[in-house]
């Protein structure tokens, strides 16, 4: 039997949730950058690697972004923008 260490701190409890969640959004890459594929006229089966890498690319941005707490007060203020009209508007 195998335990993962990470299992017996907090900090690896939250990156084995990270690797979790980043295992799914890999998953929805490749289903956007498929209908993406088959969806736009300017697109190819050639051009999936690429849309995928973009993809990717995003999702990992998004991610970066929002676990870090060095930019908490992005995330605030990007969801305070994202809210703007619908009442939500508290920071």
């Amino acid at each position: 039997m195998t335990i993962d260490h990470r299992l017996l701190s907090e900090e690896g409890r939250n990156d084995i949730a990270n690797n979790f969640e980043d295992s799914l959004e890999n998953g929805e890459d490749i289903v956007t950058a498929t209908q993406n594929v088959f969806k736009e006229d300017n697109l190819g089966m050639l051009d999936f690697g690429e849309t995928l890498h973009n993809n990717a690319v995003a999702t990992q941005l998004k991610n970066d972004l929002v676990r870090n707490p060095e930019n908490a007060h992005r995330v605030r203020f990007t969801k305070y923008q994202n809210n703007i009209g619908d009442g939500n508007t508290t920071l």
